[in-house]
């Protein structure tokens, strides 16, 4: 998983284009971003806790998206659509 995730950091600038055009494809296809109620966000991070201290949650305020990190950087997100 450490080596995925530091593939990832190589490139944080194609990693931030893909998630904007992700969200720009589902709402122009009609789906509506929904935000994780907090007993999800809570049993994530609870999950995320097994893993070695490197590795972070954080809750975006602007769009609610879950956004997983290491080291401090921005390695993958996950979003909720209706």
């Amino acid at each position: 998983m450490e080596g995925e995730a530091a593939n990832t950091l190589t490139n944080l600038d194609e990693m931030n284009e893909g998630k904007e055009k992700w969200c720009e494809r589902m709402r122009r296809v009609g789906f509506v971003e929904e935000v994780f109620g907090e007993d999800t966000i809570n049993e994530a991070r609870t999950l995320l806790r097994k893993y070695d201290s490197n590795w972070e949650m954080r809750v975006e305020e602007k769009d609610g998206c879950l956004g997983l990190w290491w080291k401090g950087q921005p390695v993958s997100f996950c979003s909720l659509w209706k």
